[in-house]
């Protein structure tokens, strides 16, 4: 018999942390499980280990917290070992974790251009919207995220003060500006 008769294994987003939950409906001589992580699905390292049952007839939960998730996509899986060493993997689970500090407004006051800073590329394209101080849309577009340094033309829109939201697939950044 396995093991262990894993039922899932799940990564989520938790307050700019990492959820990592699983469940088991049995295990047999069920010494410890190893949370292995890895940013490229191939190799992956041991991060966290949680101690099994040993032996059980009866569903487990099971949780554990990764507290440095790195930016872009993390993948886990789980690794099962035995009292006697021998050990199985479970499939990956993945998350894409976006550092809140990832996109910035190099200034809030502009002229003609409104300067943007990735630290780091999220996805390909983002979306953004500028809005006047009424909430009006003004300007709207894509970025092409090839490079960590965007410029947005802003040369037609009149004096005052706006708003540019930032739109990716995990996360709003709204970002408050003033064109002279």
């Amino acid at each position: 018999p396995l093991p262990i008769e894993l039922l899932w294994f799940d990564a989520k987003h938790s307050d700019g942390d990492v959820k990592l939950a699983w469940s088991t409906a049995t295990e047999i001589n069920n010494d410890f499980f190893t949370i292995e992580h890895s940013l490229d699905a191939q190799h992956f390292n041991p991060i966290l280990t949680h101690n099994g049952a040993g032996n059980s007839s009866q569903k487990l939960d099971y949780e554990a917290i990764d507290i440095n998730p790195k930016r872009g996509v993390n993948y886990y899986r789980l690794r099962q070992t035995d009292f006697d060493g021998q050990s199985q993997s479970s499939k990956f689970a993945s998350v894409h974790f976006i550092n809140s500090n990832s996109t910035k407004l190099l200034s809030n006051v502009v002229e003609d251009e409104l300067k943007m800073i990735f630290e780091h590329e999220l996805e390909r394209e983002l979306n953004y919207s500028i809005f006047n101080i009424n909430g009006l849309g003004v300007l709207s577009g894509q970025l092409n995220l090839r490079a960590s340094e965007q410029i947005i033309d802003v040369s037609n829109l009149i004096k005052g003060h706006y708003f540019i939201k930032i739109q990716s697939v995990q996360e709003l950044k709204t970002f408050r500006f003033l064109k002279q």
